[in-house]
């Protein structure tokens, strides 16, 4: 049987062609039950957060006295204060790497789901989804329901148990209630006349597709212990989280991940230290009352909606960018680019531009 992806105006739809088939065909649409859990108390979210901070400190890392978790009582977007003042320089946060959650750890600890992992990658749609992206997420929906559940797990005892249990209650506070790849999948008619006439809402509901289609692939091999809903949310935990380590952007570090992102506001970096630990320091004074900002990278509202489902005002943007699905252009494609070209998605990215054609632009 041959699966073909069709694009119709109501959504996503797989086209089955049997092998001898001349002109008949099955078509089958999707539909995933996919509603998202009662969100946390913000009292409950901090809560959570003072324990895992607590676990950090009691096993060799450290979370500085000097900034606090804030919840939607205190900030539009849940993230992290100083409450005193902040010198440049400063050790603000520290997570050792035996505690780092990456793809080698749940290789180490689920060698099953890395067989799985394998088989369920050469049957998935070919979207550019790193492989190492789905063992984590895969590894991450099935722990958190074990969590929910009270079912321990094997091999997390002792420092490595303590923190990462404290970063599952954390992480169950996620979710993800309007993230885009939700809103594309439940209602891609509505989401797409939200965006329109931009490519964006094709592209989110090709990608959200691409992450059910992996859940029904896995479905098919093994019954998984969680929900499809379980598996959008730990794939959207690891995408919108995940630090790059060792050239790949598919681990989770815990404490690190509760920082805000904003690039004019910037008063913070990460780096791994000579241990291989991840840590974050001041790189600039941050007063009391102001909020700790990140740069998760130098993206785009393109970008950063696509992944994390928030836009920033444009002026605070360090590079614009602009996507084109090729079925838009082909005409123009076909003449001008190779064959082997003329399907791919195209990118304009402003951070491509040579320096003086951009100082010209702006």
């Amino acid at each position: 049987v041959s699966e073909v992806l069709v694009k119709s105006p109501e959504g996503m739809l797989r086209l089955s062609v049997p092998a001898a088939a001349e002109w008949t065909c099955q078509i089958q649409r999707q539909h995933w039950d996919l509603r998202a859990p009662p969100p946390v108390a913000p009292e409950e979210d901090v809560r959570r957060h003072v324990v895992l901070q607590q676990a950090l400190w009691a096993n060799s890392g450290y979370w500085s006295s000097k900034i606090q978790r804030a919840s939607l009582n205190m900030l539009d977007v849940a993230g992290v204060v100083a409450t005193e003042a902040i010198a440049e320089g400063e050790l603000l946060v520290r997570c050792p790497s035996t505690h780092f959650l990456s793809p080698g750890l749940v290789r180490q600890l689920e060698p099953e789901f890395a067989t799985l992992a394998a088989v369920v990658g050469r049957e998935a749609p070919v979207d550019n989804q790193d492989i190492d992206v789905f063992l984590v997420a895969m590894f991450l929906a099935d722990w958190l329901a074990k969590c929910t559940q009270e079912v321990p797990l094997t091999g997390l005892d002792g420092a490595r148990g303590s923190i990462l249990s404290s970063f599952a209650k954390v992480l169950q506070c996620e979710t993800f209630t309007a993230h885009p790849y939700r809103l594309a999948a439940t209602d891609p008619v509505r989401f797409r006349s939200s965006l329109n006439p931009s490519c964006e809402a094709d592209l989110i509901e090709r990608l959200a597709w691409g992450v059910m289609e992996r859940y029904r692939i896995l479905s098919s091999h093994k019954t998984p212990g969680y929900s499809a809903e379980d598996f959008l949310r730990a794939w959207l935990l690891v995408i919108t989280r995940a630090f790059e380590v060792g050239g790949a952007r598919s681990t989770l570090i815990p404490g690190l991940d509760s920082f805000n992102h904003d690039p004019s506001k910037q008063c913070a970096k990460v780096r791994l230290d000579s241990s291989g630990d991840m840590c974050l320091e001041a790189t600039r004074s941050i007063e009391p009352g102001e909020q700790v900002f990140l740069e998760y990278g130098e993206l785009s509202n393109p970008m950063l909606f696509r992944t994390y489902g928030f836009t920033m005002p444009p002026e605070a943007l360090p590079v614009q960018s602009c996507l084109i699905l090729p079925n838009r252009v082909l005409r123009v494609l076909n003449k001008h680019l190779p064959a082997s070209h003329a399907g791919r998605l195209l990118q304009l990215d402003s951070s491509r531009l040579l320096p003086d054609l951009r100082g010209l632009l702006q």
